[in-house]
């Protein structure tokens, strides 16, 4: 990606300072906006799976003290037979019934006690990759947004999320006969750290916009993201290719 020097379009006004930072807020709003929802989706999941160890655990408890009942009779009925010599045959046929009903119940509260340790798993993996994947995504988006106020006027830069959480960079002023003429990038910001900002499309088509971007942000530089997105329109325009 080529390097950059002072431009004179990084001066920005008071006045534009204030609009840009205006447009700011008003994006960092529809941002917080979207990741707001992203969050309740998730956590309206965790929510369910919660319901469902719970209910689960209660059944499991049920099961125990069925057990625990079932325990509290046989007791019972091995010192009715020990009192009850006349009433031998009935004392055992109970005892029989017992045995097979517990021993039915075992496998049913090995398979329950698993069930509920598999779904606490889950929930736990399900909030912990949440939690990391939106703390990575907010700090890429503050960062870029940092370097909004310096960009955004000298670009004609401007900022949209989008419904599948991509990042809509617009640019004008690049075109020198249609000044208002729009180049789009769209990127993905992502919770992934090894993959990173990646970009999506841009309209028009250009070769090489995914390599300026991947250097840019290998090396850490977000004005060079900016710049370089804006360099490979503008430079594809000069030469006619767009």
């Amino acid at each position: 990606m080529a390097s950059f020097g002072k431009d004179e379009t990084e001066i920005l006004t008071d006045a534009h300072v204030d609009q840009l930072e205006k447009e700011l807020r008003d994006f960092k709003s529809d941002v917080s906006t979207w990741a707001e929802k992203q969050i309740a989706a998730h956590q309206e999941g965790v929510r369910r799976d919660s319901a469902r160890v719970r209910t689960t655990q209660d059944k499991l408890n049920e099961l125990r003290q069925l057990e625990q009942e079932f325990l509290a009779e046989e007791q019972m009925l091995l010192k009715q037979q020990a009192q009850q010599n006349d009433d031998l045959d009935r004392q055992c046929e109970g005892m029989a019934r017992l045995g097979l009903e517990k021993a039915s119940l075992e496998p049913q509260l090995q398979q329950a006690e698993e069930f509920v340790a598999e779904l606490e798993a889950d929930v736990q993996a399900e909030d912990d990759a949440l939690k990391n994947e939106e703390e990575i995504r907010q700090q890429r988006i503050d960062a870029l947004l940092s370097a909004v106020t310096k960009f955004r006027e000298a670009f004609g830069l401007r900022f949209d999320p989008t419904p599948e959480g991509l990042l809509r960079m617009t640019f004008t002023k690049i075109d020198p006969l249609m000044p208002d003429r729009q180049f789009i990038a769209l990127l993905d910001m992502g919770g992934d750290r090894d993959k990173g900002i990646q970009v999506v499309s841009s309209d028009p088509s250009i070769p090489g916009l995914a390599e300026a971007v991947q250097a840019a942000v290998s090396e850490g530089d977000l004005k060079g993201l900016f710049k370089g997105i804006y360099m490979e329109f503008r430079n594809a325009v000069a030469e006619g290719k767009l």
